[in-house]
């Protein structure tokens, strides 16, 4: 049997749609969750000690170093355009 590597999925924005995909995420044999995304400090920390994964409040080098393969947009509506023009920048430069 072949085996596939999973993918490395971080989810940003992480309030009542984020943690839900978060939740199944973590429990995915296919995807590692390599961390979770999101400005409210409690909100982020809670999900992330329930999940085993670490908290950032912000995207900052995340994606630069090729340890991520899929963001999970998840932010609220006004937050989604700017978190979608910094992945797909990010993507495009290890293309």
């Amino acid at each position: 049997m072949h085996r596939r590597t999973p993918f490395r999925v971080l989810p940003a924005g992480v309030g009542s749609m984020g943690s839900l995909h978060t939740w199944v995420i973590s429990q995915s044999e296919s995807c590692d969750l390599v961390g979770v995304v999101d400005p409210a400090v409690a909100v982020g920390r809670a999900l992330s000690e329930r999940c085993g994964c670490p908290w950032y409040p912000e995207f900052g080098t995340l994606l630069d170093g090729g340890g991520v393969d899929a963001v999970v947009l998840a932010a609220s509506t006004p937050h989604q355009r700017q978190i979608a023009r910094r992945s797909v920048r990010r993507a495009s430069r290890s293309w």
